[in-house]
């Protein structure tokens, strides 16, 4: 198999015949084979091209190839036809368009002449090795066009029959040339990220049955196999270019100049974050009609996983993409052009909201807004902690700026969203026009994630800051809480990704650490043996283990919530849904779920890195030599980000139970119990740990509920929420990841009991074995939350400040 995963080109002369186009020469070498090309292009939603040279078992070969519209495309090449002619014939079945893109990173159009190309061999069990081009090789045939653009493009084939690796190429546009690349297998990672790609397709094709979705509707372009190979490619970027500078740009983070007003970036970090956008994996959040590729949030918040383990700041930055899906749908006609040109520059884009004297409190905000004749709006104040805000990695910035007109009531409700960008823009052609007023004024000394600019940006103080109201309407809370949703599901995303491969660091180094005797040898000259067989550490590895993969179930099952609302609304958010309908309650149960994703995933993330993977090097988690010192530093903002756990807390209960009435709690619980149900026998225990801690939170929330009743008589009984609320989230957290763990066990007992599960029996023993650990050592606790809960007086409240 022949698969083209990634690649970008604009082919301006569409008079060209694409029989013309077409050039195929494969040498008998594999013309007496089967050959199966695919192809896997993120962003594409026209036709796009492919040119390469690949080698096959020592022999060069050269290839080209027309990409159907969408994702993907497969060309079948039996072993008695030409094939030349067998692909002629594919490409005339084809629909001919008359322009060929892709989303790019920048505007100007490159002249691109393929001075050299490497090829790299990925034999079994050895190191990558480099074999030479022959001069006469060096140089690619230009005949289908001279001004084909490049961005990024790797190739895997497979022998028949074999499914093993051979030849891989990875060719990455630098310049005006292509240069080969670091190129890392995925689960064979030199670099400090390890994925999980094996469980993340659990849980999309066993547990959760994306399939079904996959390939219908509007994702009718990615199907199931298109999804799996979007998955691994996205896991040996991240393993590679993506992973290969997290410590450098700790080590060396982004440089200030106060005369300037600019930040320089780490240069290696430059390297990563260009090889995501121009492998073009961000258009997967872009609108189709601004040339994205649609697919399902549960796949896309997978693939987030992968990127945020290995560097979250990458994402963080490429976060562009979603914010210009936003302005497309929410904007006016004139905001929809620029939205356009965010994705073509891919703009760094900024959430704006805290100040520094309101924090958390948002309504408090300062920051004016005053209208202009044009209907333009000046906005100045001073915000604080805003992420991204700076860079030299992009020619401008757009800000997304909560702040109050003249005239506005107090609170959140009078405050509007206005899109302010660095520089001024001609939304017809996209050229960049005059320095607007918005600078960054400060870059923040952090703990952790130092890569991730984290500015102060002041608006309006040297000249006007010149921005656009959103859509033209005053409703700017409700509009930034579109961003913040999606905030809050990324910040619980890197938070479990960060648990996953510092649990997997920690497994690793478990393996391979020789200390002391086992504790049923107690003789001083008893072989020693790796610390994996010590009681305590395997209770260490196993409680990781099961939060990180309890966690990623819960990202994957709260984004399958989005992908039932992303159907209904054919991809637009800002289409409303109806009462009563599936994708309205599905909606409601993704609301109740993100406070869990957000503050579950970050506390337990942050607590587990530190007091179990840290702990199991010993003093050696305390060194730099080892990744996990960094996680634990990178990791404690995610408590943090959007709404500290308290905030979250307090969300949980009464926006998303009280608020709601419980009907997503209702729906919940009705699927917890149909689990239960289903367990099989060699289950029933868990079944039944699981049944009572669902019992114990339930008790929890309607003392809650009491409480906050009696507080409209008796104001200080909403101390005894406030001093529980995050008590129940947590405990929440737990019962909800108890149960898609025991989910998980259900499918993987099923395998086991059927004989078939293969080279996977380890795999899906262990998925049983942590459903087990996690209810007999970890739920029983829901007991000892209820007492404290019920106990709660609110008695705290009463101590004198000066008793602290």
């Amino acid at each position: 198999m022949l698969r083209v995963h990634r690649e970008a080109g604009e082919l301006p002369n569409p008079r060209h015949e694409w029989r013309e186009l077409l050039h195929v020469n494969i040498r008998e070498a594999l013309a007496a084979h089967t050959l199966q090309m695919r192809v896997t292009v993120p962003g594409v939603t026209r036709m796009g091209i492919f040119s390469g040279i690949i080698a096959r078992r020592g022999q060069l070969l050269e290839a080209r190839e027309v990409v159907d519209r969408g994702s993907a495309g497969h060309v079948r090449v039996p072993h008695d036809s030409s094939v030349d002619e067998s692909l002629e014939r594919a490409v005339d079945r084809r629909p001919v368009h008359p322009r060929l893109e892709i989303g790019h990173r920048r505007r100007d159009r490159l002249r691109v002449e393929v001075a050299r190309i490497g090829v790299q061999h990925l034999d079994d069990g050895t190191a990558p090795r480099r074999q030479p081009l022959p001069r006469s090789a060096q140089t690619l045939h230009r005949s289908f066009d001279p001004t084909l653009r490049f961005a990024h493009a790797s190739i895997v084939t497979r022998g028949p029959g074999t499914g093993k690796r051979t030849p891989v190429l990875r060719a990455l546009l630098a310049s005006s040339t292509m240069q080969e690349t670091h190129f890392s297998r995925c689960g064979g990672s030199v670099t400090h990220y390890k994925s999980n790609v094996r469980d993340i397709e659990f849980n999309l094709f066993e547990v959760f049955n994306r399939q079904d979705v996959l390939g219908t509707g509007i994702y009718e372009d990615v199907d199931e196999d298109v999804a799996r190979d979007i998955v691994h490619q996205v896991a040996k970027l991240a393993e590679g270019d993506l992973s290969a500078s997290l410590v450098d740009s700790d080590r060396n983070p982004p440089v200030y100049d106060p005369a300037t007003k600019s930040v320089t970036m780490p240069e290696s970090f430059k390297k990563s974050y260009s090889a995501y956008i121009d492998a073009g994996w961000g258009m997967l959040d872009a609108p189709v009609e601004l040339e994205g590729m649609k697919v399902p949030p549960s796949v896309r918040w997978s693939l987030a996983e992968l990127v945020c383990g290995a560097n979250p700041a990458v994402h963080m930055f490429s976060a562009s993409y979603a914010f210009a899906s936003l302005l497309y749908y929410m904007g006016n006609d004139e905001q929809k052009k620029l939205a356009k040109h965010i994705v073509d520059g891919a703009w760094h884009c900024t959430m704006v909201l805290t100040e520094p004297d309101a924090g958390s409190d948002v309504g408090a905000g300062r920051t004016k807004a005053t209208q202009n004749d044009d209907g333009t709006w000046n906005i100045t104040g001073v915000k604080r902690f805003i992420t991204s805000a700076e860079s030299d990695m992009v020619d401008n910035v757009v800000h997304f700026v909560l702040a109050r007109p003249e005239g506005a009531g107090p609170g959140t409700k009078g405050l509007s969203l206005f899109v302010v960008p660095k520089y001024h823009v001609d939304l017809e052609t996209g050229e960049l026009g005059e320095r607007n007023g918005a600078y960054v004024t400060n870059v923040e000394d952090k703990m952790g994630l130092k890569v991730s600019t984290t500015c102060e940006v002041t608006f309006g103080d040297e000249h006007p800051a010149v921005g656009t109201l959103l859509g033209d309407v005053h409703d700017g809370i409700a509009q930034m809480f579109k961003v913040i949703e999606n905030a809050r599901m990324f910040v619980g995303t890197k938070a479990i990704a960060t648990l996953s491969t510092g649990y997997l660091n920690a497994l690793e180094y478990a393996k391979e650490r020789v200390q002391g005797a086992d504790m049923t040898t107690p003789a001083k000259d008893a072989p020693r043996v790796t610390i994996t067989h010590h009681p305590d550490v395997r209770r260490s590895l196993m409680l990781q283990k099961a939060y990180a993969e309890g966690l990623r179930s819960l990202v994957v099952y709260t984004a399958c919530q989005q992908d039932i609302v992303d159907q209904a609304q054919k991809g637009n958010p800002a289409v409303e849904l109806e009462d009563g309908t599936e994708a309205e309650l599905a909606a409601r149960l993704n609301d109740l779920l993100l406070p869990i994703v957000k503050g579950v995933g970050s506390e337990r993330a942050w607590v587990l890195l530190g007091t179990e993977s840290l702990q199991t090097y010993g003093g050696s988690g305390f060194l730099k030599e080892y990744p996990v010192e960094q996680y634990v530093r990178d990791a404690k903002i995610d408590t943090l980000y959007e709404g500290t756990t308290a905030i979250q807390g307090l969300d949980f209960f009464f926006r998303k139970i009280v608020k709601d009435q419980g009907v997503a709690l209702g729906e919940l619980q009705k699927q917890i119990m149909a689990t239960i149900s289903e367990a099989p026998a060699s289950l029933q225990r868990e079944a039944g740990l699981l049944g009572q801690a669902a019992t114990d939170l339930k008790d929890m929330g309607e003392f809650m509920f009491g409480a906050a009743i009696n507080s409209l008589e008796k104001p200080t009984d909403a101390y005894k929420v406030g001093l529980t609320s995050t008590r129940l989230l947590l405990a929440a957290g737990d019962v909800v990841i108890g149960w898609l763990l025991l989910k998980a066990a259900v499918v993987a007992q099923a395998r086991l009991d059927a004989g078939d599960a293969g080279k996977d029996e380890d795999f899906y023993t262990g998925k049983v074995a942590a459903a087990q650990f996690f209810a007999r050592t970890v739920l029983p606790r829901m007991a000892s939350e209820k007492a404290i809960t019920l106990a709660e007086d609110g008695a705290l409240m009463d101590v004198p400040e000066a008793a602290f």
